[in-house]
């Protein structure tokens, strides 16, 4: 007798009408995905695509300013008014360069008087200041003393 052993093989078998719509699903099921992958593909090479070019353009800053030497920042700068020359000055506040001038505008050339406070103003919360006519009593009497006070101002 001859001895046998079994191995499997790998062999086309006819699909069964289940397996067929089994296999039809599956199909969509894959095109689906590739276009998700494909959408997704698209946003990452979109990200990827904009770093670069952030990239490439900070690279370029970076070169310019090697070749030049020169960074641009933001310095404190002051308008100072020069009444003499007629001038609006703009100068850097870190090493006085005058960057430009221009002409006084009309309104520049105006210049500010600052009067002094009148004595007693602002002073002792709580007191009342006698700002015109009131009621009654009391603002005929301060006439009477005022007008005697005015009196001796005057004379003086």
């Amino acid at each position: 007798m001859a001895q046998v052993q079994r191995v499997l093989e790998k062999l086309p078998c006819k699909l069964s009408q289940q397996e067929k719509d089994d296999r039809g699903h599956a199909i969509v099921q894959c095109m689906r995905e590739k276009v998700r992958i494909e959408a997704e593909k698209a946003l990452v090479t979109a990200d990827f695509r904009k770093a670069l070019k952030e990239n490439d353009k900070r690279a370029a800053e970076l070169a310019v300013e090697y070749d030049s030497g020169l960074e641009w920042r933001m310095i404190e700068c002051e308008a100072r008014l020069d009444f003499r020359a007629n001038l609006v000055l703009t100068v850097r506040t870190d090493d006085n360069t005058v960057l430009r001038s221009r002409a006084m505008r009309a309104e520049e050339r105006q210049a500010q008087i600052a009067f002094p406070e009148p004595e007693g103003e602002g002073e002792g919360e709580g007191e009342s200041v006698d700002d015109g006519p009131g009621d009654g009593e009391e603002d005929a009497a301060d006439d009477d003393s005022d007008d005697d006070s005015d009196a001796a101002v005057s004379a003086h």
